[in-house]
């Protein structure tokens, strides 16, 4: 179990933790409950924040009046939710960072005015687009990572997730490219960055280029079936359809009805 220190936030002490030392801070805002070390004893808690440190620094914490913070009378306010939020990230030295909300953190409103409170903040619209995007709300989506990008044109998360949503609704496709090399220099390594990178080539019908990150990607997590057919589009362009059928039946035993499986089904029926 990772350490537990603690953060001022006015005149109460806020109770974190730390694992990883990736090249991105990523914050678990709490939700409705919360306890950083109980939490541990919780099946799959521990092996989920690492497999997150894998490729960030992952930052836990305790709001005020729960788990090892200072108790407090009342519920505390969003204003002092967030000064929470604040003290850790300065006591950290974090000058931004992506955010992880769930419960009621899983509203994006509250990011929006985050952000509002700081308009430097890279991680309360990213955040936020996240959030919107898992709603459907592609579009606010889109303006959310447009709005970080403002802020900062290196906010690697917000540049991949932009640069998806552009390939995948036919938008500027230099544009995409730009922003998945962006996210790429600064997290080589990421799974689903390398996917983004290579469905942007793909989309760009430069397959060659497509392919060695999306074999990059499938080979770190066979078991996702965007990455298996993503590759397995660009090797049936490429003509190579043994690869190609051998990918696409692979995403459809992973997951029979994800969206696209109709069109995996047709290139492997021209195989």
């Amino acid at each position: 179990m990772p350490e537990t220190r603690y953060a001022r936030s006015g005149n109460v002490s806020i109770a974190y933790q730390v694992m990883g030392d990736g090249p991105i801070d990523l914050i678990m805002v709490p939700g409705l409950l919360s306890h950083i070390e109980f939490f541990h004893e919780l099946p799959g808690y521990t092996d989920f924040l690492r497999r997150l440190a894998a490729f960030a620094r992952v930052i836990t914490f305790d709001k005020r009046g729960q788990g090892l913070s200072d108790r407090v009378a009342g519920s505390p306010t969003l204003d002092e939710r967030m000064d929470d939020l604040d003290a850790v990230m300065r006591t950290l030295e974090i000058s931004r960072a992506a955010l992880f909300g769930y419960s009621n953190w899983a509203d994006y409103t509250l990011f929006d005015q985050m952000a509002k409170k700081d308009p430097r903040s890279v991680g309360a619209p990213t955040m936020a687009g996240m959030i919107l995007e898992v709603q459907g709300k592609r579009d606010q989506a889109k303006g959310r990572y447009e709005q970080a990008l403002q802020i900062n044109p290196d906010a690697a998360v917000a540049a991949n997730n932009l640069a998806y949503i552009y390939a995948e609704q036919g938008g500027n496709l230099d544009v995409a490219l730009q922003l998945a090399q962006t996210a790429k220099r600064a997290l080589p390594d990421l799974a689903e960055v390398s996917d983004t990178l290579g469905f942007v080539y793909l989309k760009k019908d430069l397959v060659s280029l497509a392919i060695p990150p999306l074999e990059a990607s499938a080979k770190k997590d066979p078991q996702n079936w965007i990455y298996q057919y993503h590759l397995g589009l660009a090797y049936s362009k490429a003509g190579e359809k043994a690869k190609a059928k051998q990918a696409l039946e692979r995403a459809l035993a992973i997951n029979a009805s994800f969206p696209g499986a109709e069109d995996a089904r047709k290139t492997l029926a021209g195989l």
